[in-house]
């Protein structure tokens, strides 16, 4: 950092520092401590920024807005709040705002904020604002008043804030194993040789906790003592939906192969992941919760839903975007045409491209899904083979199997009754994807 060495006033020093912190980066004293001023060594010494750079989630912060040199950032924090910066790039004083909902926040009735550099605290209904000076930032930490249930979908339990957590070594880890005692020093998520990208590397005994205010679901999670436990380890995995135990692993030792949990946690406020010994002491005992996946909130309302008029929850695909209600066509978005299979068109549906997969949450309150299937015309004559899957939650209730350009368009009818979420894949059939615009046209959601 330049803190201290010439060239900035003590105002535009504090917006370095501040954005640095705001972006998770290692703080390296880059002056001379011989024969720094004092000004400069209270900016180096502000424990509440360090606190934010040094955040236990370790997330960097994002632009929520950037207009004639006002810009608005936040980064999320492990205890569920935000880091929030107001920063004016201007030669004059200006009012720099922003809203809790805009800063990732939302749903709660009242927010505290603490200036980390003037250190008054305030709270606010959800407006965030200051006058900020010439070249200045003013860093808030903005906390909610009260806990925020997550939003409507499906999440991974690392990607929210857990209201506590005890770990029994090191801290829990957040997308990847429990590693020792230094904070990320653990590697892949790895349970008798099965890798995951998202989960929580833990230690017997830990205890996490998640506030759901009443709106999540369910919970599906798998879990295992981790391959770096190399000499032993024994665990049992325990879930809570406030007090009362819903999923139990019994007791898993290390080589065991991952084990499914699931547990219902209809009207629940609180979840609780539990991690105790097996009964030998704690030593090795390294648990991992590994693509623990939470469903939250309601999904369709009741009826019959055009796919294409509803928002997905993920959606990839092979050559350029998805596209609502038009054929894929080429790179760009919106470049596509009338979806049209074998000669006859459809005004609603999506236009994908091999390999594709789009998401949509149902949160168990959907029925059935029908579609018509096929290689869209823009392919070209014979061109292009695909095959549709259609899946509830991780179970296949439709293939079409094998189509190319010269076949007509395939109905498919899948039963979704209970299912939290419903996937539509779209993979080429072992020769490339060349040519593979597949149209899934006029689809048909029923929703109770």
């Amino acid at each position: 950092m330049e803190v201290g060495n010439g060239g900035m006033t003590d105002t535009e020093y504090r917006t370095h520092f501040s954005l640095w912190a705001q972006m998770a980066a290692p703080l390296l004293i880059g002056t001379d401590l011989r024969s720094v001023s004092s000004a400069s060594l209270d900016i180096l010494k502000n424990t509440d920024v360090i606190g934010i750079d040094q955040d236990p989630l370790g997330r960097q912060g994002t632009v929520v807005s950037s207009s004639g040199g006002l810009v608005v950032m936040s980064k999320p924090l492990a205890d569920g709040g935000r880091s929030v910066t107001l920063t004016n790039e201007n030669g004059t004083a200006r009012t720099v705002s922003t809203t809790a909902e805009a800063v990732g926040l939302g749903g709660a009735t009242s927010y505290s904020l603490k200036d980390l550099w003037s250190k008054q605290e305030s709270t606010t209904a959800g407006a965030i604002s200051a006058s900020v000076p010439a070249h200045g930032t003013v860093m808030y930490r903005v906390t909610p008043g009260t806990p925020v249930p997550p939003p409507t979908g499906i999440h991974q339990l690392s990607d929210l804030p857990w209201t506590s957590a005890a770990n029994g070594w090191g801290p829990v880890e957040r997308d990847r194993s429990n590693g020792e005692q230094g904070a990320g020093d653990g590697r892949t998520l790895t349970i008798n040789g099965t890798t995951y990208a998202k989960g929580l590397g833990t230690h017997s005994p830990g205890d996490i906790t998640y506030h759901l205010g009443g709106k999540c679901k369910s919970l599906r999670v798998d879990v295992g003592v981790d391959d770096e436990s190399t000499v032993g380890g024994s665990v049992a995995f325990r879930i809570y939906r406030d007090a009362t135990k819903v999923a139990d692993s019994g007791v898993r030792t290390a080589g065991d192969p991952p084990v499914r949990l699931t547990a219902d946690l209809t009207g629940g406020t609180t979840l609780r992941l539990v991690v105790t010994d097996g009964g030998d002491g704690i030593d090795y005992d390294h648990a991992d919760w590994a693509d623990a996946r939470l469903a939250c909130g309601d999904g369709p309302a009741a009826g019959a839903h055009a796919l294409s008029d509803l928002s997905w929850a993920s959606a990839t695909n092979g050559w350029g975007p998805v596209e609502p209600d038009r054929s894929n066509g080429e790179k760009a978005a919106g470049d596509g045409h009338t979806l049209t299979i074998n000669g006859t068109t459809y005004a609603k549906g999506l236009g994908t491209h091999a390999a594709s997969d789009v998401t949509y949450y149902l949160g168990g309150t959907c029925s059935r899904l029908t579609v018509n299937v096929g290689v869209d015309d823009e392919a070209g004559g014979t061109n292009g083979s695909v095959v549709f899957r259609l899946y509830r939650d991780d179970t296949l209730v439709a293939d079409s199997g094998r189509m190319t350009g010269a076949d007509a368009a395939k109905a498919l009818s899948a039963d979704l009754t209970g299912g939290i979420e419903l996937r539509l894949a779209a993979t080429d059939s072992a020769d490339g994807i060349n040519y593979d615009h597949a149209d899934w046209a006029a689809p048909q959601l029923t929703c109770a």
